[in-house]
């Protein structure tokens, strides 16, 4: 009797991005309009494929009373293989990183669930927060 053993070639999808990544501590803080109020966004990324782990945040300008949400661009995390865009509910992720060699950069988004509190006290604003400490994001794409 003879065994036949096929191998299977592992894709890179599965050899380098092969875990979800984690978004830890996710707030935005919207300040209301006023010439102090700044608003904000921050968030831990954590890629378990090559333990990088970076914080992301952004600050707009005092007295902008805008939402620190923007759909239409990224903004780099203090690692700048690692950034983020976030339009108010979905937050898009990207790392670019060494896989077998190659240069890729590998992509993935989730959609929030938020909490947001209105404060009408020293902070004059809306925080919004995911209601869990960490949310799993999983990864979608793999380019070169």
């Amino acid at each position: 009797m003879v065994s036949l053993a096929l191998a299977v070639p592992h894709t890179k999808r599965q050899s380098c991005v092969n875990q979800d990544w984690a978004v830890q501590g996710f707030s935005s803080f919207t300040a209301d309009p006023g010439p102090t109020g700044v608003s904000h966004i921050s968030f831990t990324f954590v890629d378990p494929n090559t333990g990088a782990s970076s914080i992301c945040s952004r600050s707009l300008a005092p007295g902008s009373g805008q939402s620190p949400a923007d759909p239409d661009n990224f903004y780099p995390c203090q690692d700048p293989t690692m950034q983020y865009k976030f339009d108010g509910k979905k937050l898009t992720l990207e790392h670019t990183l060494d896989c077998a060699g190659t240069t890729e950069t590998a992509s993935g988004n989730t959609d929030l669930v938020l909490q947001c509190i209105h404060y009408d006290n020293v902070l004059y604003g809306t925080n919004c927060a995911i209601v869990t400490f960490q949310v799993n994001v999983p990864v979608s794409s793999l380019v070169a």
